[in-house]
């Protein structure tokens, strides 16, 4: 495997996402969704960070994780207000933004902390 090196924390959360799919058969497996899970739970325990909202692709699939690591439960600046990942949804499309696009109209469905999901295309 390639050192994890970058400048800043998305830079090795991209290395880190490379070396995972590379040992992932392709297409990928059913349990893809437990994969991403397991994996993420190890960036979790071995960076630090404040949210780590992200997307990423395999090229069949995409996954999304929203979480948010709280310094305190009742602080002012509360990141759970700031660091957001919506879910949009109409047949096959999907959208999944830090913030909702009201001309798409439908509902929004704001993803939990911790919570993942996927889209195979």
């Amino acid at each position: 495997k390639p050192p994890v090196v970058g400048a800043s924390d998305s830079e090795e959360l991209l290395v880190r996402w490379r070396q995972a799919i590379a040992a992932l058969p392709q297409p990928p497996p059913k349990n893809a969704l437990a994969h991403f899970q397991e994996w993420i739970t190890t960036v979790e325990q071995r960076c630090r960070f404040t949210a780590l909202n992200c997307l990423l692709t395999d090229g069949h699939t995409l996954f999304a994780k929203r979480r948010v690591a709280l310094p305190k439960p009742d602080a002012l600046d509360d990141p759970r207000h700031y660091y957001t990942l919506y879910h949009w949804q109409r047949g096959k499309e999907h959208v999944i933004c830090s913030e909702q696009l009201p001309e798409l109209g439908g509902v929004w469905r704001l993803l939990e902390d911790s919570e993942a999901i996927l889209v195979s295309f």
